[in-house]
């Protein structure tokens, strides 16, 4: 049994007028903006940032369910300086969250 049993995700609460595919579109967008590589992989890994090489990959689960994979891209997304980019506010608030809950739970 992987790692990634026991890793615990929120639903996010965040007072949105986007549904969860949107989200993660808006998500996945601004991963390809800061040249960051989403991809879903079949396995039994806890999702998040790698690097291969100069290449800069955000792994999650295929089988994940949609929050669990907008709470991973959140996650790592935080991460980065996202000070010079325009985001949506509502995606700024949504990434800002989830690293206050990661932190929370830490």
């Amino acid at each position: 049994m992987g790692r990634g049993k026991n890793k615990t995700y929120r639903i996010t609460k965040s007072s949105v007028n986007m549904n969860d595919e949107e989200l993660l579109l808006a998500l996945e967008t601004l991963a390809r903006t800061l040249d960051v590589e989403v991809r879903y992989e079949k396995g039994d890994f806890i999702g998040g940032f790698c690097r291969i090489g100069e290449q800069q990959i955000i792994l999650i689960q295929k089988a994940d369910p949609v929050y669990k994979k907008i709470s991973i891209l959140a996650r790592e997304l935080g991460s980065f300086d996202l000070d010079q980019i325009y985001i949506l506010p509502v995606i700024r608030e949504l990434i800002a969250e989830e690293l206050q809950w990661t932190e929370s739970v830490s």
